[in-house]
Order: structure tokens, then C-alpha cells, then sequence
């Protein structure tokens, strides 16, 4: 089954490409050659239409119009032959299918390409991209053998048809320029962990990451400019929903260490607040809270490890994730275990103690916004005043509760003007302002300071005509020679 829906935004031309021969059938889709000139008929490609012997390689385009009738998105492949001195049903390899360029163009997107135009621009606009379930969130994944993997025989040991490959993620996230975000498995081991920071660090054969940086890696690691957010799971433990499985698997996990003993039980109960009682631990949310703490720490700590102390919060940030508006207390029992035991707060628990801050580049709760169209554009104006513009307000001064913004001020609250800035570059020496580049040529500038501190933060691209690349942005030391960022 490919599923393509039936949606005004899906009509078009799509290309499907294999190789071997089969007879394809789809829906009530318009077949045809690939130059237009042969028509294929309606529903069912035969075998051997548009099957190139040289190449070994089917190739062919169909239609669908929504205005005609619906597209059955179930697909079938029969008489299929491997190559054509081989029987029937030894089946077929390398399927494409490639959708149209836009809504009901004729045109469809490059075979060779890894993501389409319109799914990169559609991800523009975004400074980092977050996945879940994609990613496995709410599998059981204690192994890295388990995870999506690239070669099709290998793929779906556990089942995780839903998930992403990790190292598509890691390109998807280096063409947009887009800080990644990994929420990592529940019952991800800490050798899978592990295994994701050396991806992201080194890259990967498409099994395995490599330990140390590649030359010609088979898949790149992160850009180095780009920040990674690692988080334990989501929604845990709070979420109980039944499609939230990792909620009642932390909480049945934590007692089953309590009931283990050991290492893991030492840290959860370090101050003897669960007690078992008529075969049941109490304080089960308390626990679970310390759990989803507990793992936070270790993902930070081998991050760590693969990433070097430079590297974490400034590019390496773990994030600890708590309910809406700390319901139920969530964030109070995650951060006061986190300070209470590893940073021996309330006792002497470990050997090196840290601040919560040493582990966890930051913390939260849920937001989530949706778009108000198919095509996620939209030109309403959902809030009034949103950032504060409307609000007169003298550079460098602050007014408290300004009558002429459309915000309500209660409390102390106000509007801060921050003051005006010189700017970092030169119109006259550097040219007009652009936010392209013509080719991939290094374009640049000069600029001096006196003794006040500098700091670049957040350094970005530049984006090639067409969104078709980009180049770091870098820092110099002119006089040390040295690349400062």
C-alpha cells in the first residue's frame, strides 16, 4: 500500500521507477511513457511497457486527475521478474516513486534527489525540527539492531514501520540548516544512545556509526554549525493515553527496579520515599518523574562522552521536557531529584557532584500549534501586537503596562526598549546586504572593536539561489589566524 490521499494537493504526475519488469497496477491511474508520446492505458502498467533491457530498468509516468475520479491507493506488483532473463515472481528492486512538483503539475520531482522541493520549503522557516513517534518514541527500542535501517532486508525487526531512518533525519536537518531534535526511545539501552551520538558526531555506514571522524563517511554527521536537542522520550510520564505507551512502561520499569535492588534502585529511592505495600510500590507518578530525571542524565552523560565538554549546551543541548504549567507537580519532583541526589543536595550520593544546570542545557513544558490550511500558510494575524511593537517606548526605557499595546499588563509587568546597536558590518566595504550568494565563493568582510566584548550568537548561512545549498557562516581572527566560530 502507498499511501496517497484523496486530496486536491495529491493530483498531478508521478513518476515510478524499478528495476526489473512487473505488471503495476494503480487505482484509476492515466499511464504513459516517460516522453508522454506512448499511452500505457488506464489502471494497469503490463510488464515490459516502458522496461528499458540495457538498464535493466522500468520507468513510466501516471495522472490523476481528482475531477475524473478517485485514486485507489492500493498497489499491486505481479508477473514480477528480477531482471528479464529471470522467472516470474522473483520480484523487483529499487522502486521510486516520485510525486508531482506542485499540486497538478506535469512535472515531478527528481528521481535522484532525497527530498522534494516542496517538503524543504514547506521546512524552511523552522530553526529546528523535533521528531516523536517518527523516531521510535513510542516503541520499545532497547537495542540498536531494532532501529529503521536503511537496507530493506534489515528494516521493521520490531515492527517500526512508522519510524525514520536516523541518518535522513541528520540530511533532511543539514539541507534545511535546521537544528535537530531527537526524542530517544524509552526503552532505548545506553548502548543505542550511545550509537545516536556517534551518528550524529561521526556519521555512519548506514549500519553502524563510525567512532571517529571520517574522511568520506557513507553518511554525514550533523554540520557542525547546526545545534542537537536530545530528550528522553515524550510525554512521559504524565501522558496516559493508550497511544502513549512510554508513560505506563516508565512507570511499570521504575518499580520493577525498585523490586530488582541494586544501582538503579539506589538512585530512584536514594531517600527511602517509596515504600512497597500490599505488593505495590506508592508515590508511582513521584517515581516515574525521577525515572524519566534519571535517564535525562544518563543521555547527557554519554553525549557527553562522544561529544567532549566543549561541545555540550553550547551545540549538545539535553532537554527535560515537564506537563503544561507544571500539572501535577511534574517539574518540582524532576529538577528537585536532579539537585537532591546529583548534586548532593540532600546527602552525600555521588562522588562528583554537579548542578542540575551541568546536565540540562534546558526544560519546559508542552506547546503545540497547528496550521489553519492544507498547504500549512497562514496569513492571519493570530495574535495582536505580538511582539510588542505597538508599544511606544523610548530607546534604552522601560513603561510599565503601556496603555497602547493590545497586551494586558497585570503586576509589575511592562515593555522594555532595548538600545540600538552599532551594526557588525560595513555598507560601504561589504556591498549591498544579501541573503544569497551567487556560487560557492568565499564573501566576506572586515570589521575592528575596541575593548568592549564581542559575542556572535546563533551564527547562520548562507542560502544558495533556489535553496539548492548552503555555506557556513564563519569568524576569523585576523590576527591569530585562527577561526574563532
Amino acid at each position: 500500500m502507498i499511501d496517497i490521499n484523496q486530496d486536491e494537493l495529491e493530483h498531478g504526475t508521478y513518476y515510478v521507477e524499478f528495476q526489473g519488469k512487473a505488471q503495476v497496477t494503480v487505482g484509476q491511474a492515466q499511464w504513459s511513457s516517460v516522453d508522454g508520446n506512448t499511452d500505457f492505458g488506464e489502471k494497469t502498467l503490463e510488464s515490459g511497457e516502458g522496461y528499458d533491457a540495457a538498464t535493466n530498468t522500468t520507468r513510466a509516468i501516471f495522472t490523476w486527475d481528482p475531477a475524473q475520479d478517485i485514486l485507489d491507493a492500493s498497489w499491486s506488483f505481479k508477473n514480477t521478474q528480477r531482471d528479464a532473463n529471470s522467472t516470474v515472481n522473483t520480484g523487483i528492486t529499487n522502486i521510486k516513486l516520485m510525486r508531482p512538483t506542485s499540486p497538478g503539475a506535469a512535472t515531478w520531482c527528481d528521481p535522484d534527489a532525497l527530498f522534494s522541493d516542496l517538503h524543504l520549503e514547506a521546512n524552511q522557516y523552522f530553526k529546528a525540527v523535533r521528531y516523536l513517534d517518527i523516531n521510535g518514541m513510542a516503541t520499545h527500542i532497547p537495542v540498536w539492531e531494532h532501529r529503521k535501517r536503511l537496507q530493506p532486508t534489515l528494516r521493521d525487526l520490531d515492527g517500526n514501520g512508522k519510524m525514520e531512518n536516523l541518518e535522513y533525519k541528520i540530511l533532511l536537518a543539514n539541507a534545511l540548516g535546521s537544528d535537530l531534535w531527537l526524542c530517544l526511545p524509552h526503552g532505548a539501552s545506553d548502548d543505542y544512545i550511545e550509537k545516536v551520538a556517534q551518528v550524529c558526531r561521526y556519521g555512519s555506514d548506514g549500519l553502524n556509526p563510525y567512532t571517529s571522524l571520517h574522511s568520506d563517511p557513507v553518511f554525514p554527521p550533523l554540520n557542525s554549525n547546526l545545534r542537537l536537542y536530545v530528550e528522553y522520550s515524550n510525554e512521559v510520564p504524565w501522558n496516559g493515553r493508550s497511544d502513549f505507551p512510554q508513560s505506563s512502561w516508565v512507570k511499570t520499569e521504575s518499580a520493577a527496579q525498585l523490586d530488582a535492588g541494586g544501582a538503579i534502585a539506589d538512585i530512584l529511592n536514594y531517600d527511602g520515599l517509596f515504600v512497597k505495600t500490599d505488593g505495590e510500590w506508592n508515590n508511582n507518578f513521584t517515581r516515574a518523574c525521577r525515572y524519566q530525571a534519571m535517564r535525562t542524565v544518563d543521555i547527557s552523560n554519554i553525549f557527553r562522552s562522544v561529544h567532549r565538554d566543549a561541545d555540550m549546551h553550547h551545540r549538545v543541548r539535553p532537554y527535560l521536557s515537564y506537563h503544561s504549567d507544571n500539572v501535577g507537580g511534574h517539574a518540582d519532583y524532576l529538577f528537585a531529584f536532579l539537585d537532591g541526589y546529583y548534586n548532593n543536595a540532600e546527602g552525600n550520593h555521588v562522588a562528583e557532584p554537579h548542578p542540575v544546570t551541568h546536565y540540562i542545557y534546558g526544560g519546559g513544558s508542552t506547546t503545540y500549534y497547528s496550521s489553519g490550511n492544507k498547504l500549512g500558510s497562514d496569513d492571519r494575524i493570530s495574535v495582536p501586537d505580538a511582539g510588542f511593537e505597538n508599544a511606544t517606548v523610548d530607546v534604552g526605557m522601560a513603561e510599565l503596562a503601556p496603555t497602547d499595546s493590545d497586551w494586558t499588563f497585570t503586576g509589575t509587568a511592562g515593555v522594555y526598549s532595548k538600545a540600538t546597536r552599532s551594526s557588525a558590518f560595513s555598507l560601504t566595504s561589504a556591498g549591498a546586504t544579501t541573503n544569497t550568494v551567487d556560487d560557492y565563493v568565499w564573501r566576506g568582510f572586515q570589521f575592528t572593536v575596541g575593548s568592549e566584548t564581542v559575542a556572535a550568537y546563533e551564527v547562520g548561512l548562507y542560502r544558495l539561489p533556489g535553496n539548492s545549498g548552503s555555506k557556513t557562516v564563519m569568524i576569523w581572527d585576523i590576527d591569530k589566524g585562527a577561526l574563532i566560530y
